[in-house]
């Protein structure tokens, strides 16, 4: 008997005892009656594979034809999930930074998408973290797909609990830089409201300044948002801006807020005004000279400990904002809530050779907190901790590496050559 005259299920089974797939492909170019049997229960046997590979390229490429094979193959397009992503159908597949550019045309996510749609795959699926495809779209600014979705069916009012139930596509699309004019449509012809906050009490506009959105920042005001709206943890837009690493448009992003109303010292739930949160993050002298310009208050004191900028400054180590602050009137001799000045905060970092850049600004050597303690006793109980090998609260040092017992030592010596200036 020849092969050509066995049955498809006898020959299906002789493919399943082949240990590659490159044998499959081998046996069905033996005759045209065994690729055409051969060929769909490949594209069907790629489906169970691991990565499932081929399928997931496909829509990501947007490659319709080899699509359609699978199809034709037998294969049921909405039970299949991501391999990696357990939840994610293929309508998730369309997105993300991974989709391809074929050369010489463009990919079709709305061609895509009709076939997918047409063949049960869910266009409103959620994944893993509760969010559609469109969410994770906007989230991702990913403009390739987003009206393609939303005109194959996609819910454009779905809220997104990924982050925080109650949060709207407006929110997402915020944050995710989505050019304004898909703002705009989701605000006039969709009718997402501008104002709705989410379970965190965050609106589009604290959205939108978290993502950089320096447009989009703009037309929410426009559009009457209030800039000094507060969070659940009492953060307003210009805390977003200043409580973080620089980013291309902070400066200008905060000249927008404060000249559309933004209070510069407004204070969050803990009391911390944005230079608090700026200081405390070492951010650059520009912006925060252009936060002090604008009306901050350098003397402005933290409700729980009685910090001001010049304490949180020296604690965090942000040398080069105290003649900054010294020049707009900071005091380098404050005193916080324990009668601390901020020298004796800079005692517990690691930066004794700078300690002329607090002196130089007027720094008190002998000033006494509350405990009747000055520098130079804070230095002699740090010295001595070091070479017991606690920490201030008693516990013991975890050492990592040598390095960090070079580093210890090397403290260790810095302290005690400050200890014998003073001594001498």
């Amino acid at each position: 008997m020849a092969l050509g005259d066995l049955s498809p299920d006898l020959i299906i089974s002789i493919a399943e005892y082949l240990e590659f797939k490159k044998d499959v492909n081998a046996l069905a170019r033996t005759a045209r009656g065994l690729y055409a049997i051969l060929n769909h229960y490949l594209y069907r046997n790629n489906t169970h594979e691991e990565n499932c590979s081929a399928l997931w390229r496909a829509v990501k490429r947007s490659e319709i034809g080899t699509i359609q094979r699978f199809i034709d193959a037998g294969v049921d397009l909405s039970k299949l999930k991501d391999p990696q992503h357990g939840t994610n159908n293929l309508i998730h597949g369309l997105g993300g930074r991974y989709r391809y550019r074929l050369k010489g045309r463009d990919p079709d996510p709305s061609g895509v998408i009709r076939v997918l749609v047409d063949n049960g795959v869910d266009i409103n699926a959620k994944n893993s973290y509760g969010s559609s495809a469109l969410l994770v779209a906007a989230g991702r600014g990913d403009t390739g797909i987003l009206m393609p979705l939303i005109d194959g069916g996609a819910d454009v009012h779905v809220l997104d609990p990924s982050q925080s139930t109650g949060a709207t596509m407006l929110h997402a699309a915020a944050q995710g830089a989505c050019p304004v004019s898909f703002i705009e449509y989701l605000v006039d012809t969709c009718g997402l409201d501008v104002h709705q906050r989410d379970t965190k009490g965050q609106n589009a506009l604290h959205r939108a300044v978290r993502g950089d959105a320096y447009d989009v920042v703009r037309f929410l005001i426009t559009r009457g948002v209030d800039v000094n709206a507060q969070d659940e943890l009492g953060f307003a837009p210009v805390h977003f801006v200043a409580n973080r690493y620089t980013y291309p448009m902070d400066i200008s992003m905060f000249k927008m807020l404060v000249e559309s109303g933004a209070e510069v010292n407004i204070r969050n739930n803990k009391g911390k005004t944005p230079l608090h949160l700026g200081t405390k993050l070492w951010r650059d002298v520009e912006f925060m000279e252009l936060l002090i310009e604008k009306g901050a208050d350098v003397k402005a004191v933290t409700p729980d400990k009685g910090f001001t900028a010049m304490h949180l400054a020296a604690k965090a180590g942000a040398l080069d904002l105290l003649p900054l602050y010294v020049k707009y009137g900071g005091d380098i001799n404050a005193r916080d809530a324990r009668g601390r000045t901020p020298l004796h905060l800079f005692v517990e970092i690691d930066l004794m050779d700078d300690l002329e850049r607090l002196t130089d600004l007027g720094a008190d050597l002998d000033a006494k907190d509350s405990d009747g303690q000055t520098f130079h006793d804070l230095c002699e109980q740090k010295a001595d901790r070091i070479r017991r090998g606690v920490d201030s609260e008693g516990n013991p040092l975890v050492e990592e590496s040598s390095e960090d017992r070079g580093h210890a030592m090397l403290h260790l010596g810095l302290l005690n050559n400050l200890m014998a200036a003073f001594n001498s």
